[in-house]
């Protein structure tokens, strides 16, 4: 990674003068337009992030850390090595950054390596129990989502093994997969449900892993939206299979639930009837399941896929294929930008996809056009205090500003000082680390502090 350049750093997201960007708040911006992919994940308390390219480059991952940026992680060869190559994707991380995914493990002696679920930490992948035996070059389950404190991780892994007659000859294969939890390590199903099709996809859980989200196959091919709740799988308005109903088999009958509240009472995602439309909803989990079939007249419809939902329920929306996100409150829509006020912004977040505990740090991505065409890049967002996280996990910036003065502690690429109507006032280089902001006019002026694979910006008054 290097110091992006000056100039083109200068018209970038910015924080604007609202409610949302306090005095002395700063706003932070890690990006990188190197590696493809979207942060999937946050930590709860938003010191690190990871994701991985699921379109451009498919054994493309990575872990963030404000100190370290977006540091690439392979699968495993058969010496235990990362390997660029191999593949390799993570989806949730907890707060000591320990992550969860699968990979490829050249490890088990196999005729060809199998993609399997497992922890990352520290440089090193650890497998995940399974329900059977691996399948060569298959995919044997997904982990996909691990509570703060790492004790929890959630994801689905084939339970049985199938054989069908393919042109004489006979094929065995994974079977279906089921929702499971690994508790300290040990693998557990959720329900005893019997799968058709792929099975369940758990796309994440709530804090406690008690409620988890994704979607359920049926054996024509479709797929509904669904909940995992008290061993109960709950069916989102596609409750029925497409060939149930000729009206309904148009080529596309599809959804998946993306997010999932931290106490499991709000659930969003989508769901595609037919071929090119895509409705986004949101539904409230009650306490007690009653029900295991929600019809579409029981959910709330948003405009754009619901991604993630905060702590606070807020629920956070974006198009198909990302889109630009938004954020949905007290019966309000805003896009992400408005609301958080973010300015000028070249870089604009597309669907936020994973939040941490204060609703401060987000994880998404941006879309910027290559010789590839419109490429996914990684992002996350954060809205720190005055002085950042002053620990091993920072990025290695302290701002302050006292009495005219605005102050940096630690190596930077530059500082550019705007007024919030997005006007320059002053810029100096990085050998500068207390600029005198006195000589401006009284007002409200935005700091923006370039640095290694990102900037900062703090909202200041000058009288």
């Amino acid at each position: 990674m290097k110091y992006l350049p000056l100039m083109a750093m200068v018209c970038t997201l910015l924080a604007s003068a609202n409610a949302t960007a306090q005095e002395n708040e700063v706003a932070s911006f890690y990006y990188d337009d190197e590696i493809p992919g979207v942060v999937f994940g946050v930590s709860g308390n938003g010191r690190w992030a990871v994701g991985n390219d699921e379109g451009v480059v498919a054994n493309n991952s990575f872990v963030w850390t404000r100190e370290t940026g977006f540091t690439d992680i392979f699968g495993i060869n058969a010496q235990g090595v990362q390997v660029q190559g191999l593949a390799a994707r993570l989806y949730g991380i907890a707060d000591d950054g320990t992550a969860v995914g699968v990979y490829e493990d050249g490890t088990v002696g196999l005729s060809s390596n199998p993609i399997r679920p497992g922890v990352y930490k520290d440089g090193e992948w650890t497998p995940l129990p399974t329900l059977i035996d691996l399948f060569p070059g298959d995919l044997n389950g997904y982990a996909t989502a691990i509570s703060a404190d790492g004790s929890i991780i959630c994801g689905h892994v084939p339970a049985s093994v199938v054989t069908n007659d393919v042109l004489g000859n006979t094929v065995t294969t994974a079977g279906p997969c089921v929702p499971v939890i690994w508790v300290d390590g040990e693998i557990q199903r959720v329900d005893d449900v019997e799968y058709e099709g792929y099975g369940a996809w758990i796309q994440s859980m709530n804090a406690d892993g008690t409620v988890m989200c994704g979607y359920a196959d049926f054996g024509d091919g479709s797929r509904s939206p669904a909940v995992f709740k008290d061993g109960q799988l709950i069916r989102l308005i596609g409750t029925t299979p497409a060939s149930s109903d000729p009206d309904k088999w148009e080529g596309f009958f599809e959804g998946r639930v993306y997010a999932v509240s931290p106490d499991g009472s709000r659930v969003g995602g989508y769901f595609s009837p037919i071929e090119g439309q895509v409705n986004g909803f949101v539904w409230d989990v009650p306490e007690t399941i009653t029900s295991t079939s929600v019809e579409s007249d029981e959910v709330e419809y948003l405009d754009g896929i619901a991604t993630a939902v905060d702590a606070n329920g807020r629920v956070y929306i974006g198009g198909a294929s990302g889109g630009n996100s938004s954020v949905v409150a007290d019966g309000q829509t805003a896009s992400f930008i408005d609301y958080f006020g973010i300015t000028d912004a070249p870089h604009i977040p597309a669907a936020i996809m994973g939040i941490s505990a204060d609703a401060r740090t987000f994880a998404t991505s941006f879309v910027m056009s290559n010789q590839m065409g419109a490429v996914q890049f990684p992002m996350v967002v954060s809205f720190d205090g005055a002085s950042g996280i002053e620990d091993e996990y920072s990025d290695g910036l302290a701002l302050s500003y006292a009495a005219g003065h605005f102050t940096v502690e630690g190596n930077h690429g530059g500082i550019i000082v705007y007024t919030t109507g997005g006007l320059m006032v002053k810029s100096v280089g990085s050998e500068v680390s207390d600029l005198d902001l006195s000589s401006l006019g009284d007002g409200i002026y935005l700091v923006k502090v370039l640095f290694d694979g990102g900037h900062k910006v703090m909202k200041v008054v000058v009288d």
